[in-house]
């Protein structure tokens, strides 16, 4: 029987992949070109590399017989010259590397939604008798799972979707902190989902109040995936390379190759997917 769980993981895994050969190409080439420009300039001048200025129109003001005009905004511009082109770059890769991240984050959400429709479109009495009848969007006597699963309550940092998936399978539950990585895999996935949250609506500024809801584990994991750094009134700058963001993405598809396998597993599913993997494996 064929696995109808195996589209949403190789889904997944082929976004990440992508995302990290975004981070890999954009580190290697950056890396290499700030090499070969900086040994071709004198040094003991400042010399203008590159640049950006913002201008704008006000389309409800003056116009140039009806063309629109624009105006630089009164602001100091986007400038990288030979003294500040190594920081300039390092910035650049720490942005999109957190920008990726996020996206592979938000590549995960869609796994946990993915999975759990295709596990209730082919196990109906277990849906029914692990989210009820009444949760389920109706067409007549017809369940619509996609509508069902999109429509539950998702929880803060997705709670509520993972103790559904512990629900269905125990196994993951214990595999969430007995596993070869000796990592808690649900303080791991917490602390994950508020770095995705500080990088979306913080500009990676993880407030004083927010820092002292995490748990010691957590905050260990931040540590070892981000550099953190104190700023003033004790909040803290998350940053992160492209090596640590190539981390980042390589254990959530890790973490969702388990919720996979388990998954799997429950319902006696093949989920020895990954290329060389041992078909008597237990």
């Amino acid at each position: 029987m064929k696995n109808y769980l195996l589209d949403s993981i190789l889904t997944l895994f082929d976004r990440i992949e992508y995302y990290k050969g975004y981070v890999f190409h954009i580190d290697h080439d950056i890396q290499k070109f700030t090499q070969t420009l900086i040994e071709g300039i004198d040094k003991e001048s400042t010399v203008l590399i590159k640049g950006s200025r913002l201008v704008i129109s006000d389309f409800t003001g003056e116009s140039d017989n009806g063309w629109e005009i624009n105006f630089p905004l009164p602001t100091t511009g986007y400038k990288v010259t030979n003294k500040n082109y190594l920081d300039m770059n390092r910035q650049l890769i720490q942005s999109v590397s957190a920008i990726l991240v996020v996206q592979s984050y938000e590549a995960i959400e869609s796994f946990l939604k993915g999975i759990l429709i295709s596990y209730f479109q082919n196990n109906h009495q277990i849906a029914f008798e692990t989210i009820g009848k009444a949760n389920c969007i109706w067409n007549r006597s017809i369940v619509d799972w996609k509508k069902t699963v999109r429509r539950l309550n998702q929880g803060v940092n997705n709670k509520e979707l993972l103790k559904i998936i512990r629900l269905l399978s125990p196994e993951f539950q214990e595999a969430e902190s007995d596993n070869l990585k000796n990592v808690d895999l649900s303080h791991w996935f917490n602390a994950i989902s508020i770095s995705r949250h500080c990088i979306v609506h913080s500009e990676s500024i993880l407030k004083n109040d927010e820092y002292n809801k995490l748990k010691e584990y957590e905050i260990s994991v931040l540590n070892y995936f981000f550099e953190i750094e104190d700023l003033e009134a004790e909040n803290r700058k998350m940053s992160i390379s492209a090596q640590q963001a190539s981390s980042v993405m390589e254990f959530m598809c890790e973490y969702a190759f388990q919720i996979f396998k388990w998954l799997s597993i429950s319902q006696k599913l093949e989920w020895r997917i990954l290329k060389n993997m041992k078909i008597n494996e237990a």
